[in-house]
């Protein structure tokens, strides 16, 4: 699902969560939540190869664009964003 991501589909996710239907809530929640899923399963990927590879500089540039990517979804809470 993660390559398949686009921020510009956040405004439409955010307005889902606020719909008055209560399937469409689950369905934005669901998607938002594979999503966010996918990026941590990502990131454990990369950290276990920087483990293997501490200064490789391919290994580091690839966990800051994927943590780069993700402060960027527009799904993230301020905090979260920054923390990213």
């Amino acid at each position: 699902m993660l390559a398949r991501y686009d921020a510009r589909f956040t405004p439409a996710f955010r307005k889902a969560l606020t719909d008055t239907s209560n399937s469409v809530r689950v369905q934005a929640a669901t998607a938002l939540a594979r999503i966010e899923n996918d990026f941590l399963n990502q990131l454990m990927r990369l950290l276990q190869v920087q483990k293997l590879h501490p200064e490789d500089p391919a290994v580091l540039a690839a966990l800051a664009e994927h943590y780069d990517a993700y402060a960027f979804t527009g799904i993230l809470d301020a905090d979260r964003e920054r923390t990213n």
